[in-house]
């Protein structure tokens, strides 16, 4: 609600049409919020299957390189020039995924607000770490806090041990120096993504960070409870 509303001074019928106003346009923003999400879904089938083809034909290409790499030098760098064309579209469209996987792992936080039974007071996206000299250092992907816990959560199209050990190595240590709001919390740690290599869940756990992924709902959940 836009005007504040003084609750004492409501009479028992006044306080029972605020909380019926309320509650619709809390069920209201819930349905928006489910329809958003229902699109970055089907929006992200179709760039999976679009990457698919791509790599099918990257594949197509490089062996017919090999084939004819002994009768014409002309033809080989012609099919290379087209190979890293094609390996740019991947990269491109691995990006959009990438970003459609944080949306719907972002909406999904924000339903509950609430990771391995913590609920956090606030939930930030996309916060951008920079030096004295504006140069951008690393960005965070989502963020949730509470007086207590800040919990960093890094999100990737596939979720694997290259992307874990970049998170400890590379990206962690300048959030936890550049972000004063989080120093002094407990930090919890998390990484999430569209797919979960297998080996990755144990080697996640080893390092202490948990594995997120939404459910068929577009509720987030640990695939590796008691992380600390």
């Amino acid at each position: 609600m836009a005007k504040k509303i003084n609750i004492r001074k409501m009479t028992m019928t006044e306080f029972d049409e605020y909380i019926k106003e309320y509650r619709k346009e809390t069920e209201a923003l819930r349905r928006k919020t489910d329809l958003e999400i229902d699109v970055i879904r089907k929006e992200a089938d179709i760039i999976r299957k679009e990457t698919d083809q791509i790599r099918k034909e990257t594949e197509a290409i490089r062996k017919e390189s090999e084939e004819i790499s002994k009768k014409n030098k002309i033809e080989i760098e012609a099919i290379s020039r087209e190979s890293k064309i094609l390996e740019k579209k991947m990269h491109d469209l691995g990006v959009n995924i990438g970003s459609a996987a944080e949306v719907s792992i972002y909406h999904g936080l924000i339903k509950t607000k609430k990771l391995q039974n913590i609920f956090f007071n606030t939930i930030s996206r996309n916060i951008t770490y920079r030096d004295n000299d504006g140069k951008t250092l690393t960005e965070a992907d989502i963020i949730l806090m509470n007086g207590k816990y800040a919990a960093i959560v890094e999100v990737k199209h596939r979720v694997n041990r290259t992307a874990i050990n970049d998170f400890i190595k590379n990206k962690l240590p300048i959030i936890r120096s550049c972000d004063k709001y989080i120093q002094g919390k407990k930090l919890l740690l998390f990484i999430g993504g569209d797919s979960i290599e297998k080996k990755s869940i144990q080697h996640a756990k080893a390092a202490g960070i948990g594995i997120l992924l939404n459910d068929s709902n577009g509720v987030v959940e640990s695939l590796n409870s008691n992380i600390h």
